[in-house]
Formats: C-alpha cells, sequence, structure tokens
C-alpha cells in the first residue's frame, strides 16, 4: 500500500497534508543538538509533532550515506543556542529541508494511521507518494526539479530518537521507501483549484466572454513571492487556436503562461525583519524580537486599549512601521506584476489577483496591495484574498490534488506555455 502526502516547505512552517484528510504543521525551524539532548525534554505528554528529535539517513540502502541527527519545530526551543530558521535558500538545494521533509512526512503518516485505529507499533516499511513545490524561479530549471526528485526518492531510514515515541507506542525505526515525487510550481496549483470550483466567478462567464483574460496569483511567502499568470484561450483538437469558427462549439481553457509569471524574491518576512530592525535602532539593542513577535502583536496578545500591534511586553507598537514595509511589498508585487502584463501588452486583460499564502490572512497585506493596484489605474476590487481553501494549506491541498490526478491518469509533468 503506497500513502499519499502533499508537502509544502515554507520557509516559515512545513504544511503537509495525508490522504487528503489528515493535515499538519510544523515550523520550519531546526536544531543541531549533542547527543542524547532529548533527556533536556523529559515531558512525555504533548504530541509527537513537538517531540521531533531524530536521525535521517537519506538512501540508506546505499554505500555511501550519512545520517544526520536534528531537532526539528517546537522542540527546538530546548536547543535555542543552536536553532536555525530557513531564510532565502534554494529548496531544490537545501539538504536540510529534505531531511525536514522525509521525517515530518514519516511522522505524519504514523499519527495518522495511529488515529486511525491502526496498530503501528511493528511498523518497519512505509510507501509513499510525495508531492510538493519549488518556487516558480527554481522549477522553471529542470534541472532543480530533477535533483528534488533525486534527493527525496528511494528508502530513507528515519530514527525517532525521543522517549515520547516508544512511550507512546510508535516504533522508532522506519524505513521511509519514496517510490514516486512530483514536483510541482508554488501557487499554480491552487490557481488550478479556484478556477475549476463550480462557484468560481469565471466559470459562469461565457466562453467569448472568456477568452484572453488573463488571473494572477500571489503566494506571499515569508521570503519569496510567486506570481502565476493564467490565461484563457480558445482550443482546438488539444492545442491554442487564435482562429477558431464561429461556428463550431467554442472551448476555453485556462494556461500557465511563463511570460506572465515570475518569482520575486521578497516577501513577509522581509517587511517583518525590517520591523525588527526599526525596533532595534528606534529603542535599543536590547529588545530582541523575532518575526514571531510581530505576528503575535497583531493577534490579541498585541492588544492595547482597544488597539493592536503592541510587542510582548513593552509599550512599542510596530504598527505604523510594519504598514510602511509591506506597503513597499506591496509597491514591488504590484509593479512587477503590471511590468509582466506590460511587456506582453495585456495591461487591460487582467480580471482578477487570487492571494495565497500565510502572508495573505494578514488584513494589512491585503489593504496595501489594493491600494499599489489602484495607484496603477486598477479597481481595488481586482485583488481577492483566498479562504477557501484555507490559505496556509492551499499549496499543500492543489499538490494532494495534482497528485492524484496524475497517479489516475499516469501522466507525467507537463511544461508551461510560452
Amino acid at each position: 500500500m503506497n500513502h499519499n502526502v502533499s508537502m509544502d516547505g515554507g520557509n516559515s512552517e512545513l504544511k503537509l497534508l495525508y490522504n487528503g484528510k489528515y493535515k499538519m504543521q510544523i515550523p520550519n525551524v531546526i536544531a543541531f543538538p549533542p547527543e542524547n539532548a532529548y533527556v533536556q525534554d523529559k515531558d512525555l505528554e504533548g504530541f509527537g509533532r513537538d517531540k521531533l528529535d531524530v536521525k535521517v539517513t537519506k538512501h540508506s540502502n546505499e554505500e555511501y550515506k550519512e545520517t544526520i541527527h536534528f531537532a526539528l519545530g517546537n522542540l527546538t526551543e530546548n536547543h535555542i543556542e543552536s536553532r536555525v530558521s530557513k531564510f532565502d535558500v534554494e529548496k531544490a538545494k537545501d539538504n536540510q529541508l529534505h531531511n525536514s521533509i522525509l521525517a515530518s512526512v514519516t511522522y505524519l503518516i504514523l499519527y495518522s494511521e495511529k488515529k486511525d485505529g491502526v496498530d503501528i507499533r511493528h511498523q518497519k516499511d512505509l510507501r509513499v507518494n510525495l508531492s510538493t513545490g519549488l518556487p516558480y524561479s527554481e522549477w522553471i530549471d529542470k534541472e532543480n526539479r530533477t535533483r528534488l526528485k533525486k534527493e527525496l526518492k528511494g528508502i530513507h531510514k528515519i530514527e525517532f530518537v525521543h522517549p515520547w515515541f516508544k512511550q507512546n507506542s510508535f516504533p522508532t525505526s522506519i524505513n521511509l521507501i519514496v517510490d514516486r515525487v512530483k514536483v510541482n510550481i508554488e501557487g499554480e496549483t491552487t490557481a488550478n483549484l479556484l478556477l475549476s470550483k463550480k462557484d468560481n466567478e469565471f466559470i459562469r462567464k461565457n466562453p467569448e466572454e472568456l477568452i484572453d483574460n488573463i488571473v494572477m496569483t500571489v503566494d506571499l511567502g515569508a521570503f519569496t513571492t510567486e506570481i502565476i499568470g493564467k490565461q484563457f484561450k480558445a482550443i482546438s483538437n488539444g492545442e491554442e487556436d487564435d482562429r477558431y469558427d464561429i461556428n463550431s462549439e467554442l472551448i476555453v481553457k485556462h494556461r500557465t503562461l511563463q511570460n506572465i509569471s515570475k518569482g520575486v524574491p521578497k516577501g513577509i518576512g522581509h517587511a517583518m525583519l525590517s520591523v525588527i530592525s526599526d525596533v532595534e535602532n528606534e529603542h535599543g539593542a536590547s529588545n530582541k524580537f523575532s518575526r514571531f513577535d510581530i505576528e503575535q502583536s497583531l493577534t490579541k496578545q498585541g492588544m492595547r486599549n482597544g488597539k493592536r500591534g503592541y510587542l510582548r511586553g513593552t509599550d512599542i507598537n510596530i504598527l505604523v512601521n510594519l504598514a510602511r514595509h509591506l506597503r513597499d511589498l506591496s509597491n514591488v508585487i504590484a509593479g512587477e506584476i503590471v511590468d509582466l502584463l506590460g511587456r506582453s501588452g495585456q495591461k487591460d486583460k487582467l480580471k482578477r489577483v487570487y492571494l495565497i499564502g500565510g502572508g495573505s490572512k494578514m488584513q494589512l497585506v491585503t489593504n496595501e496591495l489594493k491600494k499599489s493596484f489602484k495607484n496603477y489605474g486598477y479597481d481595488d476590487s481586482l485583488v481577492f484574498p483566498v479562504v477557501d481553501p484555507n490559505p496556509v494549506f492551499a499549496n499543500a491541498v492543489g499538490y494532494y490534488k495534482e497528485l492524484i490526478d496524475t497517479l489516475e491518469n499516469d501522466e507525467e509533468e507537463s511544461e508551461l506555455s510560452k
């Protein structure tokens, strides 16, 4: 039996979906603890995702192999001196990300099976089909896709070191056998999902109205933003045809186009780091804050006298500075989209900008993007933050659907249209 899993490896979190049912988020933070470091955390209560002290041996059946011992996610709080957060790293070449993917996929499957009443104590092997993604700027280079597949496919040994696993009847060593890896474009699969929904605004249009309409999906990540451009085209015999017969049935389909898609090396995390720098410059270096603190300031925890934006334990409000840096980011994103459309001579064809990714949940981001597009002459209603599917899991949901469709149709990866 093969288990089907999708995984969106964000700079902040790993978002996983198993069997189209079980979702999980694991902070994408690692630490390299010393041997037996788990003794620092003797708590046998809680969840295994918070006890990920693991050893990963990639391609364990090959002659040359290496075992990496690391802590992943919330457990790294116990090893704060050696924590490593993910910044602007090429995912296809990030070996530690690959190790984290393999460990988290293994845990999610075991956790889900146990929750469904399966006796997993004597499990030795797990066979997996895995669907994941790369930023557009990486995906466009076929070598990156090939490299990522090569890193993830094969037999890998996963060991759970923390005593929680044995205490809770989990196997402490598993062979993860990855049979198939599908590599998608971050943001594109979500666009496919949205445009295929029965209540989507474009499905309700006549085919004649749809031709040449452009829809942009903006995937707002921590340190990258993916701009995926799709355009509706008339189709004849499976190919685009601008000379369709008006007397024949008109078939219109959307295509992802290379000339209106782009990866931008800027994201929400950059804006937050700029805010942290502002705070340190204005209030002294003794105030040490993280992106998590910025996020928390926008919740109830950052509320004072009916106003959000206060950093924990201080009277420092970051809303003005955050809005300024998000405005800069929004201007960059809107400018990139307008430039792409201008180069292709299609500024008037843009009909919708969908926002997905963790950053899209921030109302400040939506507000600033609306202003940026309005400054370029577009109606601010053009910008639409996606709520279904959940924008945080949107890529993982899209990857999963693409995996199932590929398995059912036994398809290979397609290339982008020019």
